[in-house]
């Protein structure tokens, strides 16, 4: 009967861990431009009350120090966070949008990875404590309930987690999104990650009970190297943090190369075909450049259902002609689309193209030749300003040098990653001998 009720009261925290856990994640989802400190908090907080609240009453053991200990070490992350938050300064772009809208935009281009990875984590919301029952009301040994107890909460933080990799990774590596915004992007990931490394310790001590590591002497301290554990977290970062930033830079610095060029070209064929042109082929002359111009958007709208989705947003009168799914990513689109170099491509192909459809029907109706020489030479110098003006426009680099804080937050994590090592080995070392 005590089992039963253990049990019982199990499912009523862990039903308390999924509600709390989807407030959480709806409201920081929802909550535009800022996120409080207290947030970012109850995100790291959250896990581990909950991870511990389980182990307490399925592995019946609770340490109020190693509790208090465990969120000391995992607010790590979050600390470093805010001290390099400090040292870029205020943000002066919505990168939480951006990143929302780059998230968006990767999951309907990879709609059954999206779905995939959902269904996966509601097979594992729904599995785990049926895992839980089946193993708590089969073994009777305190020790083996306390381990498994242990395994399957670390398996289901840690599978949640790791399930929303795709979405994380698609987001630093968008080719679209400005550096700042990827920046900040990948910082906050990185509070996300150390706190997380800690669970990934926990779980690689359970499964590696033997391994010692090795001994480090630096003067008087004393300490074990695991390099298991080092390559592990190490690993972690560099393939799911570090290397999609510095693709997502490379692919950025591509896209923006060739919008640049692009326009550069289309202004020179406007350039020459008017410079040729005279009274009776300048209007035919015009429309053959808005047909390479035609060309180009049909091209970037055929390339990017992103671009698609987000022109139907730009022709949207009212959110009430919207479905309630639509709502958020319409309100990140909205503040994200100044930053997204589709569309300031796109921008520049129909400003360009309406200039074009003004000068072509102020030839038509204008009757005066030396009027019509006149307005032909200012649209020339216009279109030769705006080629000249284009390059400094598009090479305009943020302020936040985001690659040294990049580079630091680089260099800390190997023993940031290894103290959590540490931390994990000690607290199994605790939970298998109280």
């Amino acid at each position: 009967m005590e089992k039963i009720l253990l049990f019982i009261a199990f499912l009523v925290v862990y039903g308390l861990y999924l509600w709390s856990s989807a407030i959480l994640f709806n409201r920081f989802i929802t909550k535009i431009k800022k996120v409080s400190f207290v947030q970012n908090e109850l995100l790291i907080v959250v896990p581990y009350f909950f991870f511990f609240a389980f182990i307490f009453l399925i592995g019946r053991f609770f340490n109020l120090h190693l509790f208090t200990l465990s969120i000391l070490f995992s607010n790590i992350g979050l600390l470093v966070t805010v001290i390099v938050w400090e040292l870029i300064g205020s943000p002066k772009i919505p990168f939480k949008e951006i990143g929302g809208w780059a998230g968006y935009d990767f999951g309907i281009k990879n709609t059954w990875l999206t779905l995939t990875s959902q269904g996966l984590i509601l097979f594992m919301l729904v599995a785990f404590p049926i895992a839980m029952g089946i193993h708590f009301f089969s073994q009777s040994s305190p020790e083996a309930i306390r381990i498994f107890a242990i395994k399957y909460s670390l398996i289901l933080i840690l599978g949640s987690y790791v399930l929303m990799l795709p979405i994380i990774i698609g987001v630093l590596s968008a080719a679209f999104i400005d550096e700042d915004s990827r920046a900040r992007y990948f910082i906050t990931q990185f509070s996300g990650l150390i706190a997380n490394s800690l669970f990934i310790s926990l779980l690689f001590w359970i499964f590696n009970p033997g391994e010692t590591g090795h001994e480090i002497i630096l003067g008087n301290v004393n300490f074990n190297l695991s390099p298991q554990i080092f390559h592990i977290l190490m690993g972690f970062l560099l393939a799911f943090l570090i290397l999609p930033y510095f693709i997502g830079i490379q692919k950025a610095k591509r896209l923006k190369n060739d919008f640049l060029e692009t326009n550069k070209q289309l202004l020179n064929n406007i350039l020459e075909a008017i410079s040729l042109a005279n009274e009776n082929t300048i209007v035919d002359k015009i429309e053959n450049l808005q047909k390479q111009f035609s060309a180009e958007y049909d091209k970037l709208v055929a390339s990017d259902i992103g671009v698609l989705t987000g022109l139907r947003y730009d022709a949207t009168k009212s959110e009430k002609d919207l479905s309630p799914a639509e709502l958020l990513p319409y309100t990140y689109f909205k503040e994200a689309r100044a930053f997204d170099s589709r569309f300031k491509h796109f921008d520049f192909l129909n400003h360009t193209y309406n200039e074009l459809e003004e000068l072509k029907n102020i030839q038509a109706d204008q009757k005066n030749l030396e009027t019509k020489n006149q307005l032909v030479e200012k649209y020339i110098q216009h279109f030769k300003d705006y080629r000249d003006d284009l390059s400094k426009k598009e090479e305009t680099r943020g302020k936040t040098n985001p690659a040294l804080w990049i580079g630091l937050i680089t260099i800390s994590s190997p023993f940031i990653s290894q103290l959590m090592a540490e931390l994990g080995k000690y607290l199994i070392g605790i939970f298998k001998t109280m």
